[in-house]
């Protein structure tokens, strides 16, 4: 049997929050009162912040409840399983997935919020790989730890209670549903090898992408 891994703890999400807050509150006369917090598509400056409370802190204060939020799900996910105890082992991965994603989102809001008034002003460059490297860096660990709780499951003799999950998709051919339970037991995913799966994705992807482009648009024409 596999050795049991130690969870990812929650306070780290919360410590890099508080001591973004820290500091910021210590620089607090450094702070500008009006500074850049948005940019259109052609670089120009269309959105600012002010040296408030909430202007301040509000991105940290939002993290905190992101932070919390996620915290709550994962400890729904332990008693909401859509199996058995068997499933122990990945819900305990899931869980320790969110709990990482919430580290990396709490981390991009806590630079962000020191950063954007105080600088040193992060190139593009810099911020697209602060939030793409902690995601990137989390899905492939998450995906890593719950493809190993699926084999201690299957190890174990309950291979038909997970059939056609592998580790963050569902993929069953013998199954013929195109919607099928979450494997935390919350919500619905796709089967992918649905033949509805990939214009059913392009359906659920493009409508958002379809929005933003005609904000984006109708923001331009102004």
């Amino acid at each position: 049997m596999a050795s049991a891994r130690a969870p990812v703890p929650r306070w780290p999400s919360f410590a890099v929050l508080a001591a973004a807050a820290a500091y910021l509150a210590a620089r607090w006369d450094s702070i500008p009162s009006r500074w850049t917090i948005h940019w259109d598509a052609a670089g120009r400056p269309n959105g600012w912040s002010g040296r408030s409370w909430l202007g301040v802190f509000g991105p940290l204060l939002l993290a905190g409840i992101i932070a919390i939020f996620f915290e709550v799900v994962g400890a729904l996910v332990s008693r909401r399983s859509v199996t058995d105890a068997a499933m122990d082992a990945v819900n305990a991965a899931t869980r320790d997935l969110l709990r990482a994603m919430t580290f990396g989102l709490c981390l991009v809001f806590a630079v962000l919020a020191v950063d954007l008034p105080l600088g040193p002003r992060l190139p593009p460059g810099a911020l697209v790989a602060l939030v793409a490297i902690p995601i990137g860096v989390t899905l492939v660990v998450g995906t890593a730890r719950i493809s190993d709780a699926l084999r201690q499951v299957r190890n174990a003799g309950h291979g038909a209670k997970i059939e056609g999950y592998r580790g963050l998709y569902y993929s069953n051919p013998k199954d013929d549903r195109l919607w099928v339970p979450k494997l935390s037991g919350m919500g619905l995913t796709i089967n992918f090898a649905h033949r509805w799966a990939w214009p059913m994705m392009v359906i659920v992807a493009g409508m958002p992408i379809a929005m933003a482009i005609a904000l984006l648009l109708a923001n331009c024409g102004r």
